[in-house]
């Protein structure tokens, strides 16, 4: 029986008083669902906003609302912002400028759902009276319903003769469902929904909670795990949802970095929106991240291509200086793109880029923002040799974490006046800004990506 908000309410004051009794602390969140003193915490997240902050975030969440309401309507009440062909000059500006000074959390599940273009992927793999995605989720529970436990953490359980038996019946084509089982608990570990440690033990209600999350995100992977495999049968080409060419996309499963990208979508909207989330962010042409996972994974070479050659041309001090130091891009660059900046930097950071990516349905803003990272600490690797250089890369998100929204309005062209960030986030937005105002244009992605296919095997073998 599904409890009522009131009910629910009394519940949690009953849960918060139990432990007050037994003398044990609830663990503090920031918004985002992270534990504050944990890797992507920190004490400032936790501090609460000023006045013009709560004024300024509640001003720009209800233009949200009304603009999603508007469409709503004129949509047949889907919550849609208006497709991208029927916008006019103005209302593209509107929204552009709104998308670059960040969405506002509250709304963000309904406007990224809208401007990805995934509802779209929805009415396409729906056309049978059964829902895909439930389809999907019989065939995986058939198919892996001896493969349990469903995360395994013990070596000594893994290793054991029961565990290899319960696997045996697991053929080739699916043992990227091992990497599944061993990457959950890997995905955000600090997160209140996904943590299942020991300090979580202490909470049962809310270690369950997690438990059901990561039963959920197990789910989810499997059923694009097998989805991707029967891409061409049960997903054809229609509408306005372009699919990556055949020769771009192949059937991978499952591959490490696809965690957190479903983890994201999964921590804003319900299981089965998140995996429309990832199947269109994979498939669609103009986002086409499956070339992060599957064979060979062609995106990662080129990534590292298009970043040294933009680097060359908008830093060529720093370019010139990693050369002497034989720094070269697949050293920092490949961390970034192979889950999309989500692994490790803060989530207010990471959550701006994403607005901006799904809304430009162009990798245009990662390239920008690589760069204003390293505008942003140009200084430093200047002053500093290769070990020096490698060690500042690895501080970077903490220090990104520090103030995270700094960093994405730095990428635009103009500053957002008027917007004071998630709560602090100061470096975030500063390099948000700077990744804005560095004039990458498509034509110079799309150029330079004709370049590397001219020679494609010369270009990989020179960064491996």
């Amino acid at each position: 029986m599904e409890l009522s908000a009131a009910q629910k309410k009394d519940e949690a004051v009953r849960h918060d008083t139990a432990m007050l009794k037994s003398g044990r602390k609830r663990r503090m969140t920031d918004r985002f669902g992270f534990y504050v003193d944990g890797a992507r915490g920190g004490k400032q997240i936790s501090r609460r906003p000023s006045r013009i902050q709560v004024f300024l975030e509640t001003k720009r969440e209800q233009k949200w609302r009304k603009m999603l309401e508007q469409n709503s309507a004129a949509d047949g009440g889907a919550a849609q912002v208006t497709h991208a062909n029927q916008r006019s000059a103005r209302q593209k500006k509107v929204l552009k400028r709104r998308v670059r000074k960040g969405i506002p959390n509250s709304v963000r599940s309904h406007a990224w759902w809208s401007l990805s273009g995934a509802q779209s992927l929805l009415e396409c793999c729906n056309k049978n009276d059964e829902p895909y995605y439930n389809n999907l989720c019989k065939t995986a529970a058939n198919l892996f319903k001896n493969n349990n436990p469903v995360y395994v953490v013990e070596d000594d359980i893994r290793n054991s003769k029961e565990y290899a038996v319960l696997h045996k019946h697991i053929s080739d084509n699916y043992k990227w469902d091992n990497v599944i089982k061993e990457d959950l608990t890997r995905t955000f570990p600090n997160h209140i929904l996904f943590d299942v440690s020991d300090k979580a033990a202490e909470d049962v209600s809310q270690k369950a909670k997690a438990h059901r999350t990561l039963v959920a995100l197990q789910r989810l992977l499997r059923c694009y795990g097998l989805s991707n495999k029967q891409r061409k049968d049960l997903v054809p080409k229609v509408g306005e949802i372009n699919h990556a060419s055949d020769s771009n996309f192949q059937y991978f499963g499952y591959t490490q970095g696809m965690n957190f990208i479903a983890g994201m979508f999964l921590s804003y909207m319900p299981e089965d929106r998140a995996f429309y989330m990832l199947k269109n962010v994979m498939e669609a042409e103009h986002y086409n991240m499956a070339g992060l996972y599957s064979n060979k994974t062609p995106l990662i070479p080129l990534s590292w291509f298009i970043a040294e050659s933009l680097l060359k041309k908008h830093l060529p001090s720093l370019h010139r200086h990693f050369q002497k130091e034989n720094i070269v891009p697949s050293m920092f660059i490949t961390e970034w793109v192979v889950t999309f900046y989500t692994r490790s930097f803060p989530f207010n950071f990471v959550v701006r880029v994403w607005d901006i990516f799904l809304y430009e349905k162009h990798w245009k803003i990662f390239y920008r923002v690589a760069l204003a990272i390293l505008k942003y600490f140009k200084k430093q690797f200047l002053e500093s040799d290769f070990e020096q250089i490698m060690t500042l890369f690895r501080s970077i998100p903490i220090k990104v974490a520090a103030d995270g929204d700094k960093f994405i309005q730095t990428a635009t062209r103009r500053m957002s006046n008027g917007y004071y960030g998630d709560e602090t986030g100061q470096v975030a937005d500063d390099i948000i800004q700077l990744a804005l105002k560095i004039k990458v244009k498509r034509k110079d992605i799309d150029d330079l990506k004709r370049q590397f296919d001219e020679d494609k095997d010369g270009h990989s073998r020179k960064y491996l």
